[in-house]
């Protein structure tokens, strides 16, 4: 026997003696249990003394008031009278279905009876269309030939500034260093302000606002942040030529203000401004905060804007993307420099068949125009793959 199957019987088992044989022989081996079952005996014994005491007393009166009690059985309760029988009312299940049947001829009969007669249509005879009277063709009018798709918005910027920023652009992208970058970004205001100051010159302010814009987002959020990021022991030596260049930037383009007509000095003056504003900001140590740009964008803004994401890009993944981003860019630049004007990205223009190489380029340096680089001198700054597609784009003309 276990323990388990003997704890059942030590529980009901008040002494040693009530207890059944094969539970004792293991109570002899396992002292375990027989430790136990002796606490539950002296349990017992505890338990027993606290019973009251016999009262003679209490139980005679018992006995007397259980005595003078009637003991009577209960009453029963008298079984209801018997529901005379009546007839059985049941329908036969023949008249059921008689009933049914009549049901539905009437039905059918009544439905006969009030339904519509049909009516039987005769179609028309066809009508005899009557001679139409000829109409006069409209004579042909030649139409003008369209001389090319409009590719950038208007206004469009120079070809010669877009070219000189897509070569920028393709140098911040070789050059991840902060003081690069942001000396490369002052190179890209400066010809914006070079382009600015020309179109102003010349009576050309309708592009001059947005110009404007340009310049002062890449003096502010290129340059100045860009700086920002140089090294505290290099950031002196990198901040001190920019700032004197911008001094001296400020004060040529009021110079240049003064000398023209109050309406287009006075849509300059901004341009000094930005200038003194991003010189003062450098000096100070202080950020500087720039509007943001137009919803629309034009080439030379998207190329700008890109530029300035590549290089506030500071981990190698974020760098790498937003560099593929501006490779998608400078590819729509060169589509727009190829067609647009008829311009090579380069600036030059390109030939056609049996024209002498001289002629063309004494018109089409108006006012204010660009100084057109040879392909020695700016050809290779975009890289070996975009220069060839240039190459190809500005020989789609000849």
């Amino acid at each position: 026997m276990t323990c388990a199957e003997a704890d059942p019987w030590m529980l009901a088992a008040r002494t040693a003696d009530d207890l059944p044989e094969r539970v004792r022989r293991h109570l002899a081996t396992c002292s375990r249990c027989a430790t136990r079952f002796d606490v539950l005996a002296r349990v017992e014994v505890a338990a027993a003394q606290f019973a009251p005491p016999a009262n003679p007393t209490a139980r005679a009166r018992l006995a007397a008031r259980i005595a003078q009690t009637p003991q009577q059985p209960p009453p029963q309760p008298e079984p209801a009278p018997a529901r005379p029988r009546t007839h059985d009312r049941r329908i036969p299940r023949w008249a059921v279905g008689l009933a049914a049947a009549v049901l539905l001829v009437l039905g059918w009969a009544a439905g006969r009876l009030s339904s519509p007669r049909p009516v039987v249509q005769v179609p028309n005879p066809p009508r005899q269309e009557e001679p139409r009277p000829p109409v006069a063709k409209a004579p042909d009018v030649p139409r003008p030939e369209e001389r090319g798709l409009p590719v950038a918005p208007e206004p469009a910027p120079a070809p010669g500034l877009l070219a000189r920023t897509a070569r920028h652009a393709s140098h911040l992208a070789t050059d991840a260093s902060p003081a690069a970058q942001a000396d490369t970004l002052y190179q890209i205001a400066a010809d914006v302000r070079t382009d600015a100051t020309k179109k102003a010159a010349t009576g050309d302010v309708e592009q001059l606002p947005r110009l404007l814009a340009v310049h002062n987002r890449i003096l502010k959020v290129g340059v100045a942040r860009q700086l920002r990021r140089v090294p505290e022991q290099q950031r002196a030596a990198a901040t001190a030529p920019i700032v004197a260049g911008l001094r001296q930037s400020a004060e040529e383009v009021t110079k240049a203000a003064g000398q023209l007509p109050p309406v287009v000095g006075d849509a300059l003056r901004p341009l000094a401004a930005a200038c003194e504003e991003t010189s003062a900001a450098l000096q100070q140590g202080k950020p500087a905060t720039a509007d943001d740009g137009p919803l629309t964008a034009t080439p030379l803004e998207s190329l700008v804007a890109q530029t300035i994401r590549l290089a506030e890009a500071e981990t190698a993944l974020s760098r790498a993307d937003e560099a593929a981003q501006l490779a998608a860019v400078l590819s729509q630049v060169i589509a727009v420099l190829a067609v647009a004007g008829g311009r090579r990205p380069d600036g030059q223009v390109p030939r056609r068949r049996g024209q002498d190489p001289g002629a063309g380029r004494a018109g089409d340096r108006g006012a204010g125009a660009e100084p057109r680089e040879g392909p020695a001198r700016g050809a290779n700054r975009l890289g070996t793959r975009p220069g060839g597609v240039r190459h190809r784009a500005g020989e789609g003309d000849r």
